[in-house]
């Protein structure tokens, strides 16, 4: 009977040891799987390195793109004494603070004067010095001195973001443009590469360009393909596009595309949100995609994947140049919004891109009230279903 007593507590024993180990074993796992959770990115540009295609150069007047950032987002200027002020976060990888702006633009007017480039590249973006067009081939002067363009007003657009406030970068007047020539570590050539921005259809317009990606480094038009940014806008430069607009598009120089042809899908007739994301990505030698979605909520719509257009397009000859507000050559007429973009190595994947839509819909944009200008330049109206508007201006000289 001692015998058998012996043998079941022996049995005992290592069934306690195995449940033991087992318990280790579901423990660690639940830890690794806790922290791997935890770990994932939710910020853009920490999203896309996951994936693969680093931001080369990342801009925002609302929050940080990196989960590490905590430098500043912006620099303005008041018209009072001349004297700047950087405009930075709350706390790393959080939304701006922008009470100092409030309090440094008290009793004058403010223009934003530069927008800083949050990854390691420093790829900031001044005013474009635009360009005199002395000796050059179809470059546009802009209104600031010797035919550099102007900053944006810096309270103009004030939006909450969490619910905290702060300021996008309007462009409503000719010549509001932002670049930076020779930028650092940039896709060229015809090296992949993926754009997002987060703008507006509250205020768009037929003129050329509300852009924001790769442009030339000499502001003037230098070919087909010499250029590859978002375009968003009711611009239809090849004249066979069907519907009111807005569309984002791709403006590859010579020619803002929303497909192969320059027609947008006759599915859409136009690109809507009082926050709207838009999509480009080009991998320099067969094709290009374009999306949008609304900033707010919801997933991506694909507008267009197909082949680039022809011409000249095959392979794309992009220089290393960074611009916001207007066309490559410094075409000072186009009119927008923008709060956040950035600039990727590679091709993004639709995964990633997906990833990136979900963290501009978390991050909380809300309140833009928007204004439609009382100009004589507004030459129709149209209000859309969700509540937003948009504006029609008389187009400038032809690209």
């Amino acid at each position: 009977m001692s015998f058998l007593i012996a043998i079941r507590r022996r049995a005992w024993r290592a069934a306690a040891c195995v449940l033991m180990v087992l318990a280790v074993i579901a423990s660690a796992a639940a830890a690794t799987s806790t922290a791997a959770t935890a770990a994932a990115p939710t910020l853009p540009c920490d999203i896309y390195a996951a994936g693969g295609t680093p931001c080369a150069a990342a801009y925002s007047t609302t929050r940080a793109l990196f989960a590490a950032y905590n430098g500043p987002l912006y620099q303005i200027q008041r018209a009072s004494d001349g004297s700047h002020l950087n405009i930075g976060l709350a706390a790393a990888g959080g939304v701006v603070d922008s009470a100092p702006q409030v309090s440094f633009c008290s009793g004058t007017t403010c223009t934003i004067s530069e927008l800083y480039d949050q990854t390691a590249n420093g790829n900031h973006m001044p005013v474009s010095p635009g360009t005199s067009c002395s000796g050059c081939s179809g470059g546009i002067p802009g209104p600031g001195p010797n035919g550099s363009d102007i900053g944006t007003p810096a309270m103009a657009l004030p939006v909450t973001v969490g619910g905290r406030p702060a300021f996008g970068a309007l462009f409503n007047a000719q010549g509001m443009g932002y670049r930076i020539n020779n930028a650092k570590n940039v896709p060229t050539g015809s090296q992949p590469e993926g754009i997002y921005m987060l703008t507006s259809s509250n205020i768009t317009s037929n003129g050329c360009c509300f852009d924001f990606g790769s442009a030339e480094a000499n502001d003037t038009d230098d070919g087909n393909a010499t250029m590859n940014a978002i375009y968003y806008g009711t611009d239809c430069w090849t004249k066979n596009c069907s519907g009111p607009g807005p569309w984002v598009g791709g403006d590859l120089e010579n020619g803002m595309f929303f497909s192969d042809t320059g027609a947008n899908p006759s599915t859409i007739p136009g690109e809507y949100g009082s926050f709207l994301s838009a999509w480009e990505k080009n991998n320099g030698t067969t094709n290009f995609a374009l999306k949008y979605g609304n900033g707010q909520r919801g997933g991506l719509t694909q507008s267009y994947s197909g082949p680039l257009p022809p011409g000249g397009y095959n392979p794309m000859k992009v220089q290393n140049s960074i611009e916001l507000g207007t066309g490559g050559d410094n075409s000072i007429w186009g009119n927008g919004e923008f709060f956040e973009g950035a600039v990727t190595t590679g091709y993004p994947s639709d995964a990633t891109e997906n990833a990136v839509q979900a963290s501009l819909v978390t991050a909380g944009y809300a309140d833009n009230v928007t204004g439609v200008p009382t100009t004589a330049s507004v030459v129709s109206l149209k209000a859309h279903a969700n509540g937003t508007t948009s504006t029609r201006r008389t187009p400038g000289p032809p690209r």
